[in-house]
């Protein structure tokens, strides 16, 4: 599925949800996930299917840049996926590949001076496809 390089995140979020909701899961975008500082930290989407439930962070790219999350934002998520039982996912679109690619949250490559890198290779080589985790 080719996505047009100029969309913005809140497009690629709903594109990451239709994908997941063709699949069967029920799919709700989190208003205000991405407003910078906040005293709560919610996951841009949640999706749910018999019992199966899935965060997602969702970041696109144009190039070959390394997502970056606060280390802040992950210890949040990693408290509400557990509270939860749910599996945590960063859901990348990487125009360079052409499709999305999902690490689980403890996937990431190091963490420094307060943020988590998750790097392009990664995705590209140990990156999951929709199918993998649907």
């Amino acid at each position: 599925m080719g996505i047009v390089p100029q969309i913005i995140g809140s497009e690629c979020e709903y594109i990451l949800w239709r994908m997941l909701s063709e699949k069967g899961y029920f799919c709700m975008r989190v208003r205000g996930s991405g407003r910078g500082y906040s005293a709560t930290i919610y996951p841009d989407l949640l999706a749910i299917k018999k019992g199966r439930v899935l965060m997602f962070e969702v970041k696109y790219r144009t190039d070959k840049q390394s997502v970056t999350i606060s280390e802040r934002r992950f210890k949040g998520y990693k408290m509400i996926a557990e509270r939860a039982g749910a599996e945590f996912y960063i859901a990348a679109y990487y125009v360079p590949i052409g499709e999305f690619r999902f690490l689980r949250l403890d996937e990431y490559d190091n963490i420094s001076k307060g943020w988590v890198y998750y790097r392009f290779l990664s995705f590209l080589h140990r990156g999951r496809r929709i199918d993998d985790i649907a």
